[in-house]
């Protein structure tokens, strides 16, 4: 049994706004013309199943390669082994820390790099039928324990309501997903903010709209991510960042203020002086006066 087996059950129909709140998925809209990605981000919250169509798991060597048509749309975790589906010229890698969601009627090309006991989760829903979503997680083991739940769940309970359980389920898996994916992209998002601050720091101009452009995101976005993800707005952490490598230039020998003030971004001397007396309590001469003869 690989990739295509499937088994129809009565449909049933459950929009995900009932389960998840979609307040909690803003922001994907305000970005301007975002990089070409390997996959497209997808609006979680307007997917609605339509039908579960089965659980199971498959059995794959290292060195299978299979063409498949597919009938429904599909979550395969990979918790151990590495798959590379191919489709109309792009590559999407199933794995320990890639979950993907397959497309209804999609053609496509699975090769198996290392072998795994795949798991899937079949259902019909209203997703474009033509795109791969890959979702970044950390580990795919909890969603492996809540797929275990759910097919125990479908398969051997003998409630009347396992049907509506699973489908529940399967909307809190998408939810898990796409917030991991979320915080990934937070993350990274971040990171590259502190990156080009630190590669600018020199640049007296350097403003929330330049940042946000080298992230092609709109300031808006940029400002609400960053600071909800580090505490401080981003032009007050710049601020931190400058007055910190400030700090370490003038407890060199012979620190020139001068040349310190333009290296941290500073357009004068007068600036900077208020701005290091602000932060450190002491005017940069003073500052660099304790350190005159530590060495």
């Amino acid at each position: 049994m690989f990739l295509t087996e499937m088994i129809f059950l009565d449909a049933f129909t459950v929009p995900f706004s009932f389960f998840v709140d979609k307040n909690a998925f803003l922001g994907y809209s305000i970005y301007k013309q975002p990089r070409k990605e390997r996959t497209p981000v997808l609006e979680i919250n307007r997917i609605q199943i339509n039908k579960i169509v089965s659980f199971f798991d498959s059995d794959v060597k290292t060195g299978e390669h299979r063409n498949v048509k597919r009938k429904c749309s599909g979550l395969v975790f990979a918790p151990n082994g590495k798959f590379i589906y191919r489709q109309n010229g792009e590559e999407y890698v199933s794995d320990p820390t890639h979950v993907l969601l397959l497309p209804e009627d999609g053609e496509y090309t699975i090769d198996c790099v290392k072998g795994d006991v795949c798991s899937l989760i079949n259902f019909r829903c209203n997703f474009d039928k033509a795109k791969f979503v890959s979702f970044d997680v950390t580990d795919t083991a909890p969603y492996i324990e809540m797929y275990r739940k759910m097919r125990f769940e479908y398969y051997e309970k003998k409630d009347e309501n396992k049907y509506h359980v699973c489908l529940s389920m399967i909307y809190d898996v998408l939810s898990t997903l796409e917030m991991s994916g979320r915080e990934n992209r937070t993350e990274d998002f971040t990171k590259n903010a502190i990156r080009f601050m630190t590669e600018n720091l020199g640049d007296a101009s350097l403003s929330n709209e330049k940042i946000a452009a080298s992230l092609n995101v709109s300031t808006v976005y940029f400002r609400k991510v960053f600071t909800e993800r580090l505490g401080n707005p981003p032009m007050k952490y710049l601020r931190g960042m400058r007055v910190e490598k400030a700090r370490e230039l003038l407890r060199v020998p012979n620190a020139n203020i001068s040349e310190i003030a333009e290296k941290t971004g500073y357009s004068s001397v007068y600036s900077f002086s208020r701005v290091f007396s602000k932060e450190c309590g002491m005017p940069p001469s003073k500052y660099a006066g304790m350190y005159k003869n530590a060495y």
